[in-house]
């Protein structure tokens, strides 16, 4: 398994594929308890919110990623519930990316504090990131569903340079742009890669609350937060080894 807490984990050549899925689940495994527990507060957070509103996560998912709504035609109970899960999903999103760069960056410094702080502080811009983002999908899905995809393709490093590069909002967004372009097919195989698993655990834990027919969706939502942080975390890889092929080509 591969070691964060040395000097040669630091990414200086682009990694393939299988060493970026092999390093997000090293580092996952080494620093288990400060990057699962965010998520396993907004699994329980969301949870539950869904329990209450007699809502599945993943119908929620599929819903708010695909439907097109009009903004009147939202019911308040459902605003409310896109509102309070995206503000936590945020924090935890950004804690984990944040984290995670400090412990590719400075190895064993890499506090949990210093992590939450720095994305308390970085909020504000990382919301604003989310609504532009979710606003240009949801035209791209809306005029047709290819284009959606395209931009979510084209912005998914968008949060990761923020934090890593400590950009502004607008170069962050060009930023995602030049640095995926560099590895337009790696970004399109992780994405779908850590999807199908993120999906394959949503699946599951909705079965097991099905049958346990007690706490269905937060036995989903739980399920869901021990794979969530593998998005972020992968993510942050990928765009440590966009930058140094970036580098390499200079």
């Amino acid at each position: 398994m591969v070691s964060f807490n040395n000097y040669e984990t630091k990414i200086t050549r682009e990694l393939d594929l299988e060493e970026v899925l092999s390093f997000t689940i090293g580092l996952y495994a080494e620093k288990f308890p400060e990057l699962f527990t965010p998520f396993l507060i907004v699994g329980i957070f969301n949870g539950i919110l869904f329990e209450e509103l007699n809502f599945s996560p993943l119908s929620f998912f599929f819903q708010k990623m695909l439907e097109q709504f009009g903004v009147f035609d939202v019911d308040l109970s459902i605003l409310f519930l896109i509102s309070a899960t995206w503000i936590v999903f945020t924090i935890a999103e950004g804690f984990c990316i944040k984290f995670a760069t400090d412990t590719i960056a400075i190895a064993e410094k890499a506090r949990v504090i210093k992590a939450l702080v720095f994305t308390i502080r970085k909020l504000p811009k990382l919301l604003i990131v989310g609504i532009i983002t979710g606003l240009i999908i949801s035209v791209g899905m809306q005029v047709f569903v290819f284009p959606g995809i395209v931009f979510a393709l084209f912005f998914s490093l968008t949060v990761p340079v923020m934090i890593i590069e400590e950009t502004g909002i607008l170069d962050s967004f060009w930023r995602s742009l030049v640095l995926v372009t560099h590895g337009l097919l790696k970004t399109v195989l992780l994405l779908l890669t850590i999807s199908v698993v993120v999906v394959f655990f949503s699946l599951m834990g909705e079965a097991i609350g099905f049958t346990l027919n007690a706490y269905r969706y937060l036995t989903q939502s739980m399920f869901l937060a021990f794979v969530q942080p593998l998005f972020p975390i992968a993510l942050t890889l990928h765009c440590y080894s966009m930058r140094s092929k970036e580098t390499a080509l200079d």
